[in-house]
């Protein structure tokens, strides 16, 4: 769960197109059920860890409307809401990915594939990191 108040905003040096964001209160509400599963194996070169993951995600409380007009007539003029749904309400996310522990650092490579509302969104994380 979280929940933020956005501050009005008046945006600048667009002229006539500058827009005003007014006050927003931001709620949101989710729930995920997952599984991930994982195995080390010791190579020559260190520690390898595969893992593999699957998550089942639902917004119970969906993001809230933005509000805004042009910022030239803010206190005059028609108010504007646009809706905030990115990603729908239900989502499939599914990973692959595995780390290698070596005596300089750990080595990681993440793919991850997230369906919702009939759209695909595909991400690849390459890692490093080390002890300083």
């Amino acid at each position: 769960m979280s929940r933020a108040n956005l501050q009005r905003f008046d945006e600048t040096g667009a002229g006539i197109n500058a827009l005003t964001f007014f006050n927003q209160r931001v709620t949101t509400t989710s729930g995920v059920l997952g599984l991930r599963t994982e195995f080390s194996q010791e190579t020559r070169w260190g520690m390898l860890q595969p893992f593999a993951r699957v998550e089942a995600q639902h917004d119970f409380e969906g993001q809230s409307d933005a509000r805004l007009s042009y910022a030239d007539i803010a206190g005059m003029g028609p108010v504007y809401q646009v809706s905030g749904t990115p990603y729908g309400r239900d989502r499939i996310q599914l990973g692959l990915g595995s780390k290698l522990r070596t005596k300089a650092g750990v080595w990681s490579v993440d793919f991850q594939l997230m369906r919702n509302s009939g759209l695909l969104d595909r991400r690849v994380r390459l890692g490093f990191t080390a002890q300083y």
